[in-house]
């Protein structure tokens, strides 16, 4: 009888460790994914959320977009700044792209914004 009871506890044990592991790993691949769709490294953030599970997770979500862009206006013009550094103008028929390196292209605006 009491190798029985030795073994039931040998199988608790190893359930809550593997429930344990499954749940390290559900932390890890969730925070993985909502850094990656904010352009971080998701292998990094893998390891954060299995090693610290929902406060990886939590600073996952709080993390700044790095695909972001940041719009501003001067007089009538919209411009708008993304992370990376490119300025767009948008005129009224035309949109400038800059790319912080002299390179300039233009667009007609329904080009990028077709109207519905």
């Amino acid at each position: 009888m009491k190798e029985a009871n030795e073994i039931m506890e040998s199988l608790v044990v190893n359930y809550w460790c593997l429930l344990f592991l499954a749940g390290s790993f559900a932390f890890g691949f969730f925070t993985s994914k909502v850094a990656h769709e904010k352009g971080y490294s998701a292998g990094w953030w893998f390891l954060g959320g299995f090693f610290f599970a929902f406060v990886a997770l939590l600073a996952a979500v709080g993390l700044p977009d790095r695909q972001s862009v940041r719009s501003f206006h001067v007089g009538q013009r919209v411009y708008a700044r993304s992370v990376e550094g490119t300025v767009i103008r948008i005129d009224a028929d035309q949109v400038f792209v800059d790319d912080g390196h002299g390179n300039v292209s233009q667009c007609k605006t329904e080009e990028v914004f077709p109207r519905a």
